[in-house]
């Protein structure tokens, strides 16, 4: 994820979230949807459908080649609500720093101007990694519990 987005709060208090996806996502996802495909064929399988809210659809029975398939998958639109997509891990929205000025939360995750308030997730990323983070929060959560459990 290179493009990232924002999270803002709307005038009437409520958290809004604006996200594009960039020209390499873009690429990405119809690079990632046409290897599935491929995996798919190759184990055999008999229809394979995208999510694209005017679906594609590729039978074996029918004869048509899953070249032909991918190329359609790479042709399909991957703009706004034509594709579903979902996020499981954000990252970056409550950033490790210095000052309150450029991040909410210090080196060892208290949120600055709340007292007794701590982050140990993702959020202290100060951006989307584009890789799976398991390991990186795993190792976040420890850095702050230990914190805690000294006092810090």
């Amino acid at each position: 994820d290179s493009n990232g987005g924002r999270v803002r709060i709307t005038s009437a208090g409520q958290p809004y979230f604006d996200y594009r996806l960039g020209k390499e996502e873009r690429r990405s996802i119809r690079h990632g949807m046409a290897t599935a495909a491929r995996m798919h064929h190759a184990a055999g399988a008999e229809r394979i459908i995208t999510l694209h809210s005017a679906r594609l659809v590729w039978e074996r029975e029918s004869g048509s080649s899953i070249e032909k398939f991918c190329k359609q998958i790479d042709a399909a639109s991957t703009s706004p609500n034509r594709l579903p997509l979902f996020s499981a891990h954000q990252m970056g929205t409550c950033r490790i720093g210095s000052d309150a000025a450029s991040a909410v939360c210090d080196a060892s995750g208290a949120v600055f101007g709340i007292s007794g308030a701590y982050v140990a997730d993702a959020s202290l990323f100060p951006a989307s990694s584009g890789v799976n983070p398991m390991v990186t929060i795993m190792a976040i959560a420890r850095h702050v519990a230990r914190g805690l459990s000294r006092g810090e």
